[in-house]
């Protein structure tokens, strides 16, 4: 069976699928005060997902206090100083 001939075996589902999208774009026109925070409320949840995410991930690799550190102490010129001193344990001489 060809990729095409499967697309066409299915066409009740894309007709639905496009039906109930179509019921939903005109529903977020009609009330668009709720759909704008309904929208704004589930990318504010998957920023916080992510962040989770990039917390645990930065956690695994084991260089969360370095980037810390690097982040507390944001000027360029001690950007390389403050990581070595987080890194080494060492104190911080600017």
């Amino acid at each position: 069976m060809s990729k095409y001939a499967r697309d066409i075996q299915y066409w009740g589902w894309f007709l639905a699928f496009g039906i109930a999208l179509l019921q939903l774009g005109i529903i977020a026109v009609v009330r668009s005060v709720t759909a704008t925070i309904v929208s704004m409320v589930f990318f504010g949840w998957l920023l916080l997902f992510a962040s989770g995410i990039e917390i645990a991930q930065a956690v695994m690799v084991g260089h969360l206090v370095a980037q810390l550190c690097a982040a507390v102490l944001a000027d360029e010129s001690t950007f390389l100083s403050a990581e070595y001193a987080c890194l080494h344990r060492a104190p911080l001489i600017i």
